[in-house]
């Protein structure tokens, strides 16, 4: 992710928030994976010798941050912010506040951990938050609970999403009917879930109205549930 940021942006600045265990190994990782790229720890340096207007690719731990660069580091236009281990983020309103504040203001946040909170829903809410914050409010008791009924919903959105996705495979083969496809995507809308989502309704209208139409609406249908509706959408995984 880094790499294609600074591919097409070469002047991109970048900001990477970690715990103090671990600045040094991303400092060595990244100048010796990007041909050299000196990034400055902020670790090392008083704020009184930074030049802020200048800085434009940064380390810092969590402890450094919270002592005393906060304030500076928040006026900087950062184009990517990165958090190592972000659950700890959940642990401390301070900190989680200060990643509030720049990921609003940042195109592009990525935050990484090897312990996700997919099991627990208040903690994956907070951190969904940072990422689209306009549709996603921990501290809006309304949104909690809409946030709440979406989670619940997950199992029933994947077992609706799979069958549409096999029969639009096997149309080649000859194994499914349009009509097949047809019937998923009707029983995709039907969803409590996604009962009262108008441009859903507008694409099943769009397929009952013209039969050709069937392959490219039961696609559309499907980015457009996996988009709005899949909230592990925004995680990536790589083994």
């Amino acid at each position: 992710v880094l790499h294609d940021l600074i591919s097409g942006k070469p002047d991109a600045r970048v900001l990477v928030l970690c715990p103090g265990t671990l600045v040094q190994q991303w400092l060595c990782e990244i100048y010796s994976k990007f041909g050299g790229q000196v990034f400055t720890l902020l670790d090392l340096h008083s704020g009184s010798d930074i030049q802020w207007s200048r800085l434009a690719r940064a380390i810092v731990s969590t402890s450094r941050l919270m002592n005393g660069l906060d304030e500076e580091l928040e006026r900087v236009p950062w184009d990517l912010l990165i958090v190592d281990e972000c659950h700890h983020l959940l642990a401390t309103s301070t900190l989680y506040h200060f990643v509030q504040c720049v990921a609003r203001r940042t195109p592009s946040v990525l935050l990484l951990s090897a312990i996700p909170a997919q099991r627990r829903e208040d903690e994956f809410l907070r951190l969904l938050a940072l990422l689209e914050p306009d549709r996603y409010n921990p501290d809006d008791p309304e949104s909690v609970e809409q946030f709440q009924k979406l989670y619940e919903a997950q199992p029933a959105i994947g077992r609706r999403l799979k069958p549409l996705s096999i029969r639009l495979a096997g149309l080649d083969s000859g194994e499914f009917t349009q009509e097949d496809v047809a019937e998923q995507v009707r029983r995709l809308a039907s969803l409590p879930i996604l009962a009262n989502d108008t441009k859903l309704r507008a694409l099943v209208t769009e397929m009952e109205g013209d039969p050709d139409r069937i392959v490219a609406t039961a696609r559309r249908a499907i980015d457009l549930v996996t988009e709005r509706y899949r909230v592990h959408r925004r995680i990536l995984r790589n083994q």
